[in-house]
């Protein structure tokens, strides 16, 4: 088979050289990218990570792999305002009993604050001794455009322990 045939028949030869957990990461990964903006209250964007955390620990166990593996937050920004200051929240979702409290944390936040759903935040960690990248970071995001991108970015290197936390970004 020559590279434009490979090319064609959509064969990925580099699907072997992946470990368990990349190949859970690329099937949650893979698809269309976002093109419009999913203005989310932070109700339904709570419950959207917890659907796909549920969904990534069963991906994660179907393979034989912890569970525990895998952590999922949401991260929320403050509207572009003049008169505040760039901040995002990094809020991770916790064990379905303890989700009272991720709700009452949001509160505190929205109280003073008007803030926007802007994305979804998953960790995966690697135990694979071939794993290039021994934990990993990704978004999935509900908001578009530069402003949303460094906000973003940002929450990844909160997330990046898999805790959570407060920043500034721009």
């Amino acid at each position: 088979m020559t590279g434009t045939e490979i090319q064609k028949s959509g064969v990925n030869r580099m699907v072997d050289t992946w470990t368990e957990a990349a190949k859970v990461r690329r099937s949650f990964k893979a698809g269309p990218r976002l093109r419009k903006q999913r203005v989310l209250s932070t109700t339904a964007a709570i419950f959207q990570a917890c659907i796909l955390l549920d969904e990534l620990r069963n991906a994660m166990g179907a393979v034989g792999l912890p569970k525990d593996d895998v952590g999922a937050a949401i991260a929320v920004v403050t509207p572009e305002t003049p008169d505040k200051e760039d901040q995002v929240f990094v809020l991770p979702v916790p064990q379905p009993q303890k989700l009272p409290n991720l709700f009452a944390e949001m509160a505190k936040i929205e109280r003073p604050e008007n803030v926007l759903s802007l994305g979804i935040l998953v960790w995966q960690r690697d135990r694979d001794p071939k794993a290039k990248d021994k934990a990993v970071v990704w978004a999935q995001p509900f908001l578009l455009g530069p402003r949303a991108e460094a906000a973003l970015r940002k929450a990844r290197e909160i997330f990046a322990d898999c805790k959570g936390g407060k920043s500034t970004f721009n």
